[in-house]
């Protein structure tokens, strides 16, 4: 099971240890971003309203890993 630890106030993360991937969230002015990848390299990035929002985009991206989905149309997308 995978779950989200509370780093700080504003920040949280998560590893996805099958894919070797983690994300990380940051609440910076009233939105959130977040950065999933690997510990080198950071593959997705984006902006989102709500921290539900922001966990789900980054479960969803490493769901795409994980099935094997072409992910490349994503990369540092904001």
């Amino acid at each position: 099971m995978l779950t989200w630890e509370q780093y700080d106030k504003e920040t949280w993360g998560i590893e996805w240890h099958e894919i070797d991937r983690l994300a990380l969230i940051k609440e910076t002015k009233g939105e959130y971003t977040l950065i999933v990848g690997t510990v080198k390299d950071a593959e997705y990035i984006s902006k989102a309203a709500t921290l539900s929002h922001a966990k789900a985009k980054c479960l969803r991206y490493m769901m795409l890993i994980l099935n094997k989905a072409d992910t490349e149309r994503l990369k540092w997308k904001i």
